[in-house]
């Protein structure tokens, strides 16, 4: 989300010589050009906006708010790079990513906001870094095609949920959320500007003012993004998170028409309930069903990507969302994405574990195991126990899940060095179980926020994965999200007044695994060809045997199986995407 854009610099002390070789060329046609320095040039969308952040030098790319809400297009008060960093952070956010060019040095120094909505990709291009949105843009730049890098992929297919700088693609990074990237004399280093750690100690154990807080972030958040666009389309699921993005919606002026759904089969059919939410709310509702015929799985819309993160049985809907949006003249795409990792919705007992550890009267404590025993159904004494026991490990940080699942065995010796992300590295050696958990999520939920056909029509928008109410909500206590009984509990009493009861007291959730399984039937043969005579079994990424176990006998598989066989041929597709691209002559491996 956000405009294009490429930054393309030398490092201090080298010829500008190659910077203005590109100059000369203008290598990126249609996108205007604009000279940061000697040695650093900017290529953005023709019709985007800059923003000023108060400081000679600087600019920034991208959509930036205070911290009431109001968009900032130009900024004042700050005297020098050091206050406009901290400010940036501590004052401002968005999705943006701020430049500035030293007057006296020329050193370059790039800031991403702390949010997940504005990838921010880093490569090494002809003697040049360049700094991008959009990875298409670096083969103009270089003149070779990039290549996938088989060992970054491999990392993904054992756990996917997790994004570190490395990418599927070869020399490209990111430059995560929160990160600077400082471009001198020497190597460009990265240093850590924003950590979730930061708001994890100052916990709001009343009740009423984490109602309160969480309502007041949420409405801003939702406000200001909703205030960036004329007319929206809603992806309305009828779910709490995407119920709440409706209600915030409804507190701002912008234009809304909300669009469920849904499953041929009634768990993947949530119609009633969005119905629920449209008709108190008093907003438009388009509906609609599955269509396997709107599914190519020969094709991937993470083409545009770094990462395989495109599903393709979310093809439908993405086609009958553009649809809609054409019918209605909207001019972007919201949605409920990141509620559950945001407000803290844990299937887990580290809730029990943090009153074990910071309830020394007990008697909080088997008020948290009583809740979570709602929960999920089991005994008070049985999540009593397991807390205890998750308490007694606190020492042991997150334990991230690998799926081995239809893999070459010999993946498992990368386990060890997956998890190398500065949040992990970070982790306070005394955090309590249910709030590392909590950063857990947060990290878990960015590979899910792009890789929709939509978001190439128009920007995508996830505005509960705004700064302010993801800072809002670290600093509550697992055990408030759980009070009572439901999941979420803090983010649903704040929109008590806004919401129908029922979607309050909602504990199901649908899923489209139906679809998900129809789909594979459907193209049963052709998955197996894709998988047993493509890319990923080439590279010795994948267990044939296993794969082809599963497709004689898959009928007795569980749904995760499935799941994670289609998982892989969208893998299969990107890599395709990428390895094939621009040789028109070289037909896909069959």
């Amino acid at each position: 989300m956000g405009p294009c854009f490429l930054l393309l610099a030398t490092r201090s002390g080298h010829s500008p010589d190659r910077i203005d070789a590109v100059a000369a060329r203008e290598a990126l046609p249609g996108m205007s050009l604009r000279r940061l320095a000697p040695r650093a040039l900017l290529f953005l969308d023709v019709d985007a906006k800059i923003i000023d952040p108060g400081v000679p030098g600087a600019i920034a790319i991208g959509t930036m708010f205070s911290r009431d809400g109001t968009r900032i297009v130009a900024d004042h008060g700050v005297a020098n790079p050091e206050q406009l960093w901290r400010r940036l952070i501590a004052e401002r956010w968005g999705a943006f990513l701020a430049i500035h060019v030293d007057e006296t040095s020329g050193d370059i120094c790039c800031l991403r906001d702390a949010s997940s909505l504005f990838p921010v990709y880093v490569a090494e291009v002809d003697g040049m870094v360049a700094v991008t949105s959009d990875v298409r843009l670096l083969p103009a730049i270089s003149g070779s095609a990039l290549r996938v890098d088989w060992d970054g992929l491999a990392r993904h297919l054992l756990c996917d949920v997790l994004r570190t700088a490395r990418t599927g693609l070869v020399g490209v990074k990111e430059l995560l959320p929160g990160q600077m990237l400082s471009l001198g004399e020497g190597a460009g280093a990265i240093s850590d500007h924003w950590s979730p750690w930061a708001f994890c100690d100052s916990r709001l154990e009343d009740k009423q003012q984490a109602v309160d807080l969480v309502r007041a972030a949420a409405l801003t958040s939702i406000g200001a993004w909703s205030a960036c666009f004329r007319h929206i389309v809603l992806n309305l699921s009828g779910g709490l998170d995407s119920s709440i993005v409706a209600a915030g919606l409804g507190h701002a002026p912008t234009r809304v028409t909300a669009l469920t759904l849904a499953t041929r089969a009634a768990r993947g059919d949530e119609r009633l309930f969005a119905r629920m939410v449209a008709t108190h709310l008093g907003v438009e509702l388009f509906e609609e069903l599955e269509s396997l015929s709107d599914v190519d799985l020969l094709r991937s819309d993470a083409g545009h990507l770094p990462r395989p993160l495109a599903r393709s049985f979310a093809q439908w809907g993405n086609k009958v969302s553009v649809a809609v949006a054409d019918q209605v003249n909207a001019d972007a795409f919201f949605n409920g994405a990141g509620g559950d990792n945001v407000f803290c919705s844990m299937p887990s007992v580290s809730a029990v574990a943090d009153r074990f550890l910071t309830d020394w009267t007990g008697i909080g404590t088997i008020g948290t195991a009583r809740d979570m025993a709602l929960m999920s159904g089991c005994g008070v004494l049985d999540v009593l126990i397991r807390g205890a026991k998750r308490a007694w490990r606190r020492e042991r940080p997150y334990r991230w899940a690998v799926n081995r699942t239809f893999l070459d065995p010999r993946l498992f010796d990368l386990v060890p060095i997956l998890f190398d992300h500065p949040w992990l590295q970070a982790t306070p050696r005394k955090v309590l179980p249910g709030k590392s958990m909590h950063v857990a999520w947060l990290m878990g939920i960015q590979n899910h926020l792009e890789g929709f056909g939509r978001e190439l029509a128009r920007p995508v928008v996830s505005p509960l994965m705004s700064q302010p109410l993801v800072e809002a909500c670290l600093r509550i206590p697992s055990w408030l999200w759980c009070d009572g009984g439901y999941n979420r509990a803090i983010a649903r009493e704040a929109f008590v007044a806004d919401l129908p009861a029922e979607i309050l007291r909602r504990r199901s959730k649908g899923s489209p695994s139906s679809f998900l399984i129809s789909l594979f039937e459907a193209n049963r043969k052709l998955v197996g060809e894709l998988l047993l005579g493509g890319l990923l079994m080439h590279h010795q990424l994948l267990d044939g045997d296993a794969i082809e176990g599963f497709l004689e006998n898959g009928e007795r598989a569980q749904t995760s199986a499935y799941a994670r066989i289609m998982s892989l041929v969208d893998i299969e597709i990107w890599a395709r995407s990428w390895a094939y691209r621009g040789l028109p002559n070289v037909a896909p491996v069959r």
